[in-house]
């Protein structure tokens, strides 16, 4: 969570016609970041292919799960296409271990106090 990650995608037109003005969008949860580059695409000819680098950033307090990515390519001539890339978030497990902690010392004090003391 809160860092940010790089996509290769390869944008390519199979069609028999360019492909003019492509531009490069993407919807992502409320709070995400994502940056294309490059963000348009002057003109693809039939079978080219173009790299194209999505950098997600989730936002700082995404739980932990799969969140999906929509990228969505629209040319100048109106039609669109879009791919959902699914990412999953991991966050630290720093708290996990800190309870884990908290209970064994919690379990140790009380046995220590049950053998110092006994039972009464």
């Amino acid at each position: 969570a809160g860092e940010s990650t790089p996509f290769d995608l390869v944008v390519s037109n199979s069609g028999s016609a360019p492909v003019r003005g492509l531009t490069l969008s993407a919807n992502a949860p409320s709070g995400w970041t994502v940056t294309l580059e490059p963000e348009q695409i002057d003109e693809l000819a039939p079978g080219q292919q173009v790299e194209v680098t999505a950098n997600i950033q989730p936002a700082e307090k995404a739980l932990t799960g799969d969140y999906v990515v929509t990228i969505n390519a629209r040319p100048e001539d109106g039609s669109s296409e879009s791919v959902e890339l699914r990412v999953t978030v991991t966050t630290s497990n720093l708290w996990g271990f800190a309870g884990v902690a908290l209970i064994a010392v919690s379990v140790g004090v009380v046995g220590l106090a049950v053998s110092r003391f006994g039972r009464r």
